[in-house]
């Protein structure tokens, strides 16, 4: 069917590789891709951490105490880094 309406196919297929990654396997090429996932993960949910205090009321207790607004996004920064290390 695909010669009579003047369909070519060719054979001849080339397969060029990147300068230097021609024999990487597939979890070296994945890895570097599912990190930055992983990241882009953290800093939604990190993201979202402090708007679920705001809503609970945990930041109008936080603001009666001498915390500092540096305290409390340092504490969470820190929070979602340890939970980010164990992850992986």
């Amino acid at each position: 069917m695909k010669k009579s309406i003047g369909w070519q196919t060719s054979n001849n297929v080339a397969i060029d590789f990147v300068p230097n990654t021609g024999s990487m396997a597939d979890f070296q090429i994945g890895v570097p891709g599912l990190l930055v996932f992983a990241v882009l993960m953290g800093v939604v949910t990190a993201a979202w951490c402090p708007l679920r205090e705001d809503v609970t009321g945990t930041l109008h207790r936080l603001q009666l105490t001498r915390a500092r607004a540096s305290d409390v996004i340092s504490g969470v920064a820190l929070a979602h880094v340890v939970l980010a290390v164990l992850q992986i």
